[in-house]
């Protein structure tokens, strides 16, 4: 079933904004590319995620993702990350808590 939420749907002047919103999960991809490609070692795997979406992100933006290791736990092999999500002015989208695993090979 389609979702027909009325923001993906209208163009920015009937919703108020300058452009299409784009789906708020989309730009949660944007948080696993980061683990997944970023991250040191390729066995790094995105286990869990805490998402604030804090402003819209319409259709065709360009968006910088950038985290930061706030925990890590060697015994464990698990990593915390700071994470956020800006748009090309610099205003932030989405900020995210991220909890990775480290797995052998």
């Amino acid at each position: 079933e389609q979702d027909t939420f009325a923001y993906q749907e209208q163009p920015g002047a009937a919703a108020g904004h300058p452009g299409v919103v784009a789906f708020g999960l989309l730009t949660s991809a944007l948080y696993s590319r980061l683990v997944g490609v970023y991250l040191p070692g390729r066995f790094a795997v995105l286990q869990g995620i805490d998402l604030d979406f804090v402003k819209p992100v319409f259709v065709g933006e360009k968006l910088i993702v950038s985290g930061e290791i706030v925990h890590l736990a060697e015994a464990y092999r698990r990593i915390e990350m700071r994470a956020k999500i800006e748009n090309s002015a610099g205003q932030v989208v989405s900020r995210a808590k991220i909890r990775v695993g480290l797995h052998e090979h």
